[in-house]
């Protein structure tokens, strides 16, 4: 099997797919003041009936439920790829066990975004998804999860990079000749 290409496919997906959860959460967010500026026929008697700010306020609270979701979602999917991408990285391939470690400080960074950063930007998020000004608390843990995301793709990236530059040589199967021309070759 050819664990090394796997691992490669692996870390392209979890590359991918930080990049495409990112780009839906920006968008769920931008979609609201899309809707807001240029509603439709029906969404405008809605938006008229309900009021301009109560109707955004609700829609903004909408797009951050499905950003909360879409992200939770994504960071235990993310824990799974790290567990598999170790396992592979460690048994195997013949990488530098140091990408090894690697991995495993990304899975501490998405355990901590998942366990300790995402509930309590929920929670926060929450009691004020109805309050025109959001307050810079949340604001903080918004930027500081999106610093973490950045270090760890660019963490995912490293293996990525790691395991396309790096090639490493298998030892010949079989004879004792074949282990004389690994060893020829090694010189």
């Amino acid at each position: 099997m050819h664990h090394r290409r796997i691992a490669a496919f692996l870390t392209g997906v979890w590359i991918a797919g930080s990049v495409i959860i990112a780009f839906i959460a920006l968008q769920n967010m931008g979609s609201v003041d899309r809707l807001m500026t240029a509603p439709s026929g029906e969404a405008s008697k809605i938006i008229q009936k309900l009021g301009h700010q109560p109707a955004m306020l609700f829609l903004r609270y909408q797009a951050a439920e499905m950003n909360r979701q879409y992200l939770s979602r994504w960071e235990l999917t993310q824990l799974a790829l790290a567990a598999i991408l170790a396992a592979i990285l460690y048994l195997g391939t013949h990488v530098n066990r140091l990408m090894v470690v690697v991995c495993g400080v990304v899975a501490l960074i998405v355990g901590f975004m998942h366990f300790v950063l995402t509930p309590e930007i929920i929670f926060l998020g929450r009691e004020l998804d109805f309050v025109v000004d959001r307050g810079r608390r949340l604001w903080t843990l918004y930027a500081l999860y999106a610093g973490l995301d950045i270090l760890k793709v660019l963490l995912v990236g490293v293996i990525a990079g790691y395991l396309f530059v790096f090639k490493t040589r298998t030892r010949p199967r079989g004879t004792r000749e074949g282990a004389a021309e690994f060893e020829t070759a090694d010189r």
